[in-house]
Order: C-alpha cells, then sequence, then structure tokens
C-alpha cells in the first residue's frame, strides 16, 4: 500500500531534525529546545506496527492516503496541548509548521478535518460510510433522568440480579478462547504491544511476575443532549382542559450519541448522561500508568466490568505477566469475584461492603467482621502468619502473644482457655470463605500498607480528565469517546518514558542548532 510522505521510525527523526533544523535557522528568534518534550515522546513511540494493522482498513489499492502513523502522531499532539477540536488542530497545522513537523507531515500538504474522521472511523472498524450512515439514522425511545438520587460514595446497583455470578461462570468456562475486543482490537493491539510492553521493558510496571493492579470505574459526559430530536408528525402542542399544553408523546426520536445513556456518578454525586469507562492501572508504578480499559454503557456496575477487564488483559499480556494483587473497593465485594480472583492466583485487597456485612461464626471460635477470631474474653486475636503448606491462617492468644496486652489481668478465661504456655491457636481456612478469610488478614498493617495504593486509579482518571482535557471534547459518538480515552492513556505512558529517558533531548536540539550554524 502506498501513503502519502510514508516513512518509517528512522526516517521520520531524520525528517523531524532536517525540516526543523531548517525552519529556525531561517528564524534564529525562535528556539528548538522548547518542543524538545514533544521530541522526546514522539522519537521513543515507534507507531511501525499500527500502519500494519490499518492496512487491510484501505480498499483502494490505486488511491494513495495519507500516512495513518502521521495522523496519529498528530492527534496524540492535539492531546499534548490539551485542544479538544479537531477542526481546531487542523488550524494549527496550518498555522504552525511545527506541529505539522512532529506528525511528520509535509507543511505544505496537510490533511483535512475529514481526514482525521476517515482515519477515527478506520482505527475503530468502522470505515462502511453505509453502515456509518444507518446507525445515524437510529431511533430510540426518550427516557428522562431518573428521580431517585443515590447516597454518598454509592452506585447504581447492577439490574439484573446474579449477573455477576453467571458472568464469572461464563468466563471460567471460556478462559482458554481470545479475549473478544469488537471495534476497537486494533486500538487494543497496538496499545497493549506497543506501549504497555515497552512500558514493562523499561521497568515502570513494577515487577512483571508479581504485577499489582488497581481497578475502578468512571464516568464521562458526553456532548450530545439527552433529550434528542423529534422525528414522528406528532402535534408539537395538544389542548388538555382548554390550556395549551406541550405533547410528551412517546415516539422514538433520534439521538446524536445513540449509545449514550443516563448513569450515577457516585463521585460528583449526580447522574452523567454519557459513558462508563472502566480502567485497570499499575498500582506499583510512580507513574500511575494504565494497563486497559473498558468501555460501557453509563448504568453499568463496577463489578460486572472487572472480571471481563482482568480477564482480558490476562490474556492480552500472556504467561510472562502475572497480576498478583488487584486491589478495589467496596463496590467489587461479592462472592464471586473472590473465586474468580483465587482462580486466577490472586490476591484480592477490596474492603467488605456495608450491605454485605453481617454475623459470622467459625468454629472453635466466633469470627468478627473482619475475618479475626474472638477469644472468649472478647479481643482479636493477633495475627502469626500464613501456613502456605496447609493453606491456612493462625491466630494466636492476645494475651500470650503480645506481652504489652493491657487488659491482661482483666481476662476471666486465663486459667481455662489453654495450659498452653504459648497460648491457645485458631486456624482460619480461606478456601472456606474467601471473601472474609483473606491471605493478607483483614485489618492487618500490611493489608493497609498494600491497599493505600489503590489510589493510582484515581490519579490516572485524574490525568485524563483534568490534565489532557478529554471531558472537553463535546464528541458525540461511542468510538470518538473511545479513541479520546485512549490517546490520552498513551499520553500518560510517553510522559513517563520521557521522564525517565536517559536522553537529554533539549541537549540534543542544542546539537542540531549548532550542526546548521556551522554549516
Amino acid at each position: 500500500m502506498k501513503f502519502k510522505n510514508k516513512k518509517t521510525h528512522q526516517q521520520y527523526k531524520i525528517f523531524v531534525k532536517e525540516n526543523l533544523a531548517k525552519l529556525f535557522f531561517k528564524n534564529e528568534i525562535k528556539s528548538i529546545v522548547r518542543f524538545a518534550p514533544f521530541i522526546a515522546r514522539f522519537f521513543q513511540l515507534n507507531p511501525d506496527y499500527l500502519r500494519e494493522l490499518l492496512i487491510p482498513t484501505y480498499k483502494k489499492p490505486n488511491n494513495k492516503p495519507t500516512d495513518p502513523k502521521a495522523l496519529f502522531r498528530s492527534l496524540l499532539l492535539m492531546t499534548m496541548v490539551k485542544e479538544t477540536s479537531i477542526t481546531e488542530l487542523v488550524v494549527k497545522l496550518n498555522d504552525n509548521k511545527v506541529y505539522a513537523i512532529l506528525s511528520g507531515f509535509n507543511p505544505d500538504d496537510l490533511p483535512g478535518v475529514g481526514t482525521f474522521y476517515d482515519f477515527i472511523y478506520r482505527i475503530t472498524k468502522d470505515g462502511d460510510r453505509r453502515l456509518r450512515q444507518q446507525q445515524r439514522n437510529r431511533r430510540k425511545k426518550f427516557k428522562r433522568k431518573p428521580a431517585k438520587k443515590l447516597k454518598k460514595n454509592e452506585k447504581l446497583p447492577p439490574k439484573h440480579p446474579n449477573i455477576v455470578h453467571k458472568l464469572i461462570k461464563r468466563i471460567m468456562k471460556n478462559q482458554d478462547q481470545q479475549p473478544y475486543l469488537g471495534n476497537y482490537q486494533i486500538l487494543y493491539q497496538f496499545f497493549i504491544y506497543c506501549v504497555v510492553k515497552q512500558s514493562a521493558q523499561l521497568g515502570l510496571l513494577g515487577e512483571l511476575e508479581n504485577l499489582i493492579v488497581s481497578g475502578d470505574g468512571t464516568h464521562i459526559k458526553t456532548g450530545a443532549s439527552s433529550y434528542g430530536r423529534k422525528v414522528c408528525d406528532c402535534p408539537k402542542f395538544v389542548i388538555k382542559n382548554g390550556n395549551k399544553v406541550f405533547n410528551r408523546c412517546d415516539c422514538k426520536r433520534k439521538f446524536s450519541d445513540y449509545d449514550a445513556a443516563w448513569g450515577w456518578d457516585s463521585y460528583r454525586e449526580q447522574y452523567v448522561y454519557g459513558y462508563a469507562f472502566y480502567e485497570i492501572t499499575a498500582a506499583a508504578s510512580p507513574f500511575d500508568l494504565p494497563l486497559f480499559f473498558l468501555q460501557a454503557q453509563a448504568q453499568r456496575h463496577d463489578s460486572t466490568l472487572a472480571p471481563i477487564a482482568l480477564d482480558d488483559i490476562r490474556k492480552l499480556l500472556g504467561l510472562q505477566y502475572h497480576i498478583a494483587k488487584f486491589l478495589a473497593d467496596s463496590a467489587h465485594d461479592n462472592y464471586p469475584t473472590y473465586k474468580l480472583l483465587n482462580h486466577f492466583n490472586c490476591e484480592a485487597f477490596i474492603p467488605l461492603n456495608d450491605k454485605n456485612t453481617g454475623n459470622y461464626t467459625y468454629e472453635p471460635c466466633p469470627v468478627n467482621d473482619l475475618g479475626i477470631p474472638v477469644c472468649k474474653c472478647g479481643q482479636q486475636m493477633i495475627y502469626s502468619g500464613y501456613c502456605s503448606d496447609r493453606m491456612r491462617i493462625k491466630w494466636r492468644c492476645p494475651i500470650k502473644a503480645d506481652k504489652n496486652f493491657i487488659q491482661k489481668e482483666e481476662c476471666l478465661e486465663n486459667d481455662f482457655c489453654s495450659p498452653s504456655k504459648y497460648g491457645r491457636v485458631v486456624y482460619t481456612y480461606p478456601e472456606k470463605n474467601l471473601r472474609l478469610f483473606t491471605k493478607t488478614p483483614r485489618a492487618s498493617k500490611q493489608l493497609f500498607h498494600i491497599y493505600d495504593k489503590r489510589t493510582s486509579s484515581e490519579r490516572s482518571f485524574k490525568r485524563k480528565k483534568t490534565d489532557y482535557r478529554i471531558e472537553q471534547a463535546r464528541v458525540r459518538s461511542r468510538e470518538q469517546w473511545f479513541v479520546r480515552f485512549a490517546l490520552a492513556a498513551i499520553c500518560q505512558h510517553l510522559d513517563a518514558w520521557a521522564k525517565t529517558s536517559t536522553i537529554d533531548f533539549k541537549e540534543l536540539c542544542r546539537s542540531w542548532q549548532h550542526e546548521i550554524v556551522n554549516k
């Protein structure tokens, strides 16, 4: 396939060096050094694999379309400079030749707005114009924003009962099958193989054989209206009791964003019309790098998205990567999720949900809501290690195990509990209750130390929403929002690469200027 301005990654580096040097030699007031952060990011990202993935989407071999690698770099540059409109991006490419050169375009031959949208359709496998036209003409009934508001930090419950159990049962049954990535297969493959695995080679994700990941969801408000547009022949007004009243007919309407829906955002404490995104983040990474993300309807609960995301990322990363610990909030607290994580040999760090707590009894000692045995004197027993050979947790008498126990003299069962000097010993078996008896005991210092890393999910969402301003884009389709979210996720990795790079790109840019001056 022949493309305009087709270049390999090495040819792109030479192209940027030569054109920027010539451009700034003519106008010495400016400096190449101030564009070093962009150069550092684009020089380390090799998008050659993206062109191979997109070649089958071009059906007319006689045409010479624009190089998809240059279009992709330009969209990344748009995200980096916090531009939210593709139309404004094309204006900046024409006004600033540096942006065109950094993207890989010839400044005298730049693409138009339609070329960028056509590229987004191709990268999301939505290149059939007739199918897109049919989708635009779809109709659905109008649904008002729900009136009932939820409490603080409360999430909208799943619509169907036992849906998590059925979903996880299907995942465990089809664990040998390849993940279904839908229309986003190209973007997923590029993100995993060219971005995530590159970060892994640079050591930015933590120990690959002992990955610590965090899972959480967020909502993004779409730019479309939730009311839609009436296309029926019903009269706009009707007469009721002699008064002219607006006609609220139940006919189907046309929506500019057909897939958007209402969902409860527990962080904002309000309903949001748009989409839900669920993301798996490397919690051990100092840069809070995203590993995988899913897009769903806004009303989808996090507990239904987490199993799918965990199953897909395990299959995409391969056997050399092992997720050892999964950190999540109380919305993930359900028995099927613990069962799936145990099947994946992954330890769960999930706080107990207040709605699921109750009175638990475990022989020979009662167990409190945190899964800690309580001795006869009413005190919590002391954690004394995990027996890996028998897969059980050991607990000791608090009086014997803790020399500084304050209520030692108040224990009425001291002489009748156990005659041993070591004190009474109780074992709990996680396999009998995976939710209550976690491998790392609940309320232990070790658990709190690891669980503190769960905030990496919130910081990752903050980068996308605040730093890259993706919610300001106001685009109006499912595919457009997925691409914007993916671009921001890739930029997070590029920022981490630039910060940890051993190459001083500012000095590299200065050397280019010296070469031109010496010539």
